[in-house]
Formats: C-alpha cells, structure tokens, sequence
C-alpha cells in the first residue's frame, strides 16, 4: 500500500521477497523509483486514471528492478482507497510474480503432478493469508469509520470465498492423488483411525485417506454434519468427497455405500 504520491505506507513479507528491500528501507523509497524506466510512463498513467475516477481497478504487467539489480516482471493489481467524501487516499497494489511466464517459451507446460499441486495449495494459503493481512492492515489508514466498516464487510465475504477455494484445492488434490495398490494395507491415523487390508480386486484402492475417513463414517450411520464435526471440514466437503467415493466405487444409493463399508470391514454394523 502506498500513499497517493508513490510513498510506501505498508508490504507484505511476499512482496518484501519480491523486491529485495525491507519494510523498513521502503518506506524511504518511492515506488516509482523502483519501476523499470520503460514502464514507467504507462505506470504513471494508470495512476492518473485511477485518481481521477475514471477507473475503480488496474490490472497490467510491468518490470521491477530489485535491490540486487534483477529486473521481475509481476501483473498488478491496482485499486484506490477513498475517504468518506470520496476523495483518494492511498493506492492498494496485488501483485503476481510472472517472471519465470515471461521467460520460459510459449510451449505448453506439461500438466502439474500431484506435487506441483501440493505446491500450489500451499502458495495458495500464503498468498490468501497475505492477502487478508494487507486487506485488514489497511483499515488503520482508513480515515472515515463508515469506510472502515465496509472494509470489514468485504474481509469477511473475501475470507469466507477464500475458506471455500482452500477446500476445493484440498479436496481436487485428494482426487488426483494415485490410488493405492492392491493388496496395499491402507491406513487411516487419528482420531476414528481406519485400517483395512486391501485384496486383489477391491475398490478401496482407490480410495484417498481421507476419502477412507469419510466411508468409515458414513457406514456408522453418521450424517454429513456430524462427519464434518468429527473431521472439523466442511458439510460441502464432506459431500464432495461422498459423491467421489460413490463415483469411484460405482455405487448409486446411500444405503448401498453403508452395506459396502460394511462389508469391506471399513465400518462395523
């Protein structure tokens, strides 16, 4: 977050990694200063527009010149913080390291192993927890206490989405994870622990942990409010994952999916 000239008021740890500098020794700098000299130009007018009103965001890709002197390209996101008389006063800037995208050729990349997606659920929380903090950091600058209350309101709603993509991630990760082999002993810790000797043949094997968890739940009897509890996921998790396991072992009624974990000795009757 800067202030209306360029001034840094406030970064987040990405963007202190991003550029090089500390907090500290931004707050010294404009940022303007650290905008590669043929971007520049466009930069400035995108500040004008903004300003001005005639655009509420901004979104663009631009050079920076790190303390090193490494020059990374980022697409950013620009937005203006108003007081209650709607006047500008700081600018809020997201942005998205695309370095290595402008680098490497235009060739299709292979498509992401589960470890790249593991990857990608964790830079997605810190990206979300950033986010929020620089989000929430910037209601102590909000000048209007109305403004600031509609910045509470669009937290909460951005964190509540925010919850939800984390779930998705989590449980598109589960999905793709590789089945387990037959003849595998597949087992479940913690709290409701699952352990099942897998034959030649069974359709557990295909069966995420997780996915184990919520089948031994599910042929207890439990309703999906109470394996969310139990699990401490979401009722819409829990649903996702009942409708991939009833996909995966081609079973099409709940009562169908009990007698199987029972039979499967997942569940006792």
């Amino acid at each position: 977050m800067t202030d209306t000239e360029g001034h840094f008021v406030l970064a987040n740890p990405a963007y202190v990694r991003f550029i090089g500098y500390s907090e500290q020794e931004l707050q010294a700098i404009n940022c303007q200063s650290l905008t590669h000299p043929d971007d520049l130009p466009e930069n400035l007018r995108v500040a004008e527009r903004l300003l001005s009103g005639e655009e509420k965001t901004s979104i663009y890709e631009k050079r920076f010149i790190r303390k090193d002197g490494e020059i990374r390209w980022a697409r950013n996101r620009y937005s203006v913080v108003r007081d209650g008389r709607g006047a500008p006063t700081n600018f809020v800037i997201l942005l998205e390291d695309i370095t290595e995208v402008r680098m490497t050729s235009a060739a299709p990349a292979p498509l992401p192993g589960v470890r790249d997606l593991g990857r990608f659920v964790k830079e997605l929380q810190d990206q979300t927890d950033e986010l929020l903090s620089v989000i929430s950091a910037s209601m102590t600058v909000l000048p209007d206490s109305a403004a600031r209350e509609a910045m509470k309101t669009t937290l909460a709603m951005a964190e509540r989405s925010i919850r939800g993509l984390r779930e998705t991630a989590g449980v598109l990760l589960n999905y793709l994870e590789k089945p387990k082999p037959a003849g595998q002993t597949v087992a479940v810790t913690g709290k409701g622990s699952v352990r099942a000797q897998i034959s030649n043949g069974s359709r557990l094997g295909l069966l995420t942990p997780r996915e184990l968890e919520v089948l031994k739940l599910v042929g207890e009897g439990k309703r999906s409010k109470e394996i969310a509890h139990q699990l401490r996921i979401s009722v819409k998790t829990v649903n996702v994952h009942r409708t991939n396991i009833m996909e995966k072992l081609d079973i099409h009624e709940a009562p169908s999916l009990i007698k199987f974990a029972i039979r499967e000795g997942i569940s006792q009757a």
